[in-house]
C-alpha cells in the first residue's frame, strides 16, 4: 500500500467515524424531543386542562368562557393574581358544563361566565345551549358560588342568532339568583370581527371593575383544597 492509498482510506474511515457519531447524536436530540411533545390523543386545550388542574390556591375569581375569555390577560389587567382565566379556545356551552367541576373544585367567589359564540357558529340550537347555561349557572349557585352573566357580543355574520339566543339566555335565567351584565362592546372593539381587540377588553374590565373590588376585597387566596 502506498502512502497515497494509506492517506486515503485513512480520511475514509475518519469520515465514517464521524458520521456514525453525528447520526448517534441526532438520534438522542430526536428521542429527548419526544419526551416533551405531548401524547398523540392530548390537544393544546387538553394539555392546558391539565395544567390548570394543578392549580392549588383559590381564587376569588374566575373568568370562564371560551377564547373571548382565553384572549384577555386577567391578573395582569386587574392586577389581581386570584382572578383566574378559564378560558378556553373554541369552547361550547357543553364544554363548559363538562369542565364545571373543575372549577367548583377552586371556590371562588364569583364566575364570571361568557358563553355562547361557538354554540352559534356550530349550529347548536338555542334551547340546548340555553339549557347549558342555565345548568352552570344553577350548578354553581348551588355551590355557593355568584355567577355574573355576560350576554354573548355581537360578532360579525351572525345575523338574527345572536339576538336570538341572548334573548333565549336571559329568559332562562329569570328565575336564577344569576346577575346578566352586558358590556358595552361592539364590532369597532373587536381586532378580527370575533376576538377582542385592546379596547375591548379594557371596556369589559372597566365594567366588572366595582364587581371585583367588591368579591376579591380581603382576599388571601388560601388553598382550594382545604378551603370550605
Amino acid at each position: 500500500m502506498t502512502s497515497l492509498d494509506a492517506v486515503f482510506w485513512g480520511l475514509l474511515l475518519a469520515a465514517f467515524v464521524t458520521g456514525g457519531i453525528v447520526g448517534a447524536l441526532a438520534l438522542r436530540a430526536r428521542q429527548r424531543r419526544r419526551l416533551v411533545t405531548l401524547a398523540p390523543k392530548m390537544t393544546m386545550l387538553q394539555a392546558r386542562y391539565e395544567m390548570l388542574a394543578g392549580a392549588s390556591r383559590r381564587p376569588c375569581a374566575v373568568m370562564l368562557g371560551d377564547s373571548l375569555t382565553a384572549g384577555v390577560p386577567w391578573s395582569e389587567m386587574t392586577s389581581c393574581p386570584a382572578v383566574a382565566n378559564y378560558g378556553f379556545n373554541g369552547d361550547t356551552s357543553a364544554g363548559v358544563l363538562y369542565r364545571l367541576n373543575e372549577i367548583i373544585r377552586l371556590r371562588p367567589r364569583v364566575v364570571f361566565l361568557m358563553i355562547g359564540a361557538n354554540d352559534i357558529l356550530k349550529g347548536v340550537p338555542p334551547a340546548e345551549t340555553t339549557a347549558n347555561v342555565r345548568a352552570i349557572v344553577e350548578k354553581l349557585q348551588a355551590e355557593g358560588i355568584a355567577v355574573i352573566v355576560h350576554p354573548v357580543l355581537p360578532f360579525v355574520e351572525v345575523g338574527d342568532r345572536l339576538a336570538e339566543l341572548n334573548r333565549a339566555i336571559i329568559l332562562a335565567l329569570a328565575e336564577t339568583q344569576a346577575k346578566i351584565v352586558p358590556l358595552p362592546i361592539d364590532i369597532p372593539d373587536l381586532r378580527d370581527g370575533l376576538h377582542l381587540a385592546p379596547s375591548g377588553a379594557a371596556k369589559w374590565h372597566d365594567t366588572i371593575k366595582p364587581i371585583l373590588e367588591a368579591r376579591c376585597s380581603g382576599h388571601h387566596a388560601p388553598d382550594a383544597a382545604t378551603s370550605a
